[in-house]
């Protein structure tokens, strides 16, 4: 992981320091899952297109969501990404003929 901290104080790098020991012990026990996102493929699965400008991921998050306004560039980005991680495992679901999550996995159940 890199981080990338300019222009702010020794507070908050303490706090965002903290935070990442609290999440590097719930990966390091599996409470929380981990996942690697480019963000090509976040705007190529939203917008189409993997060279997608913010303001169109923006308008597209936007229209998907049924938002009444347009969503803040960070809220836009993070939507997106939630967008993309739900359509992901919906394919993989349907790839696999899986039907349900277990441990957070997809497995099939047949009834």
């Amino acid at each position: 992981i890199t981080i990338i901290i300019e222009n702010v104080s020794k507070y908050v790098i303490l706090l965002s320091y903290n935070v990442l020991i609290v999440i590097s012990i719930l990966i390091e026990y599996k409470l929380i899952k981990v996942s690697i996102v480019v963000k090509v493929k976040v705007k190529q699965a939203v917008v189409g297109s993997g060279s997608a400008k913010k303001a169109q991921v923006q308008h597209m998050v936007q229209t998907l969501l049924q938002l009444p306004g347009k969503p803040q560039t960070d809220a836009a980005d993070a939507l997106a990404i939630a967008i993309c991680h739900i359509n992901t495992q919906h394919s993989l679901a349907k790839m696999t003929g899986a039907n349900q999550f277990r441990r957070g996995r997809l497995v099939r159940v047949d009834s």
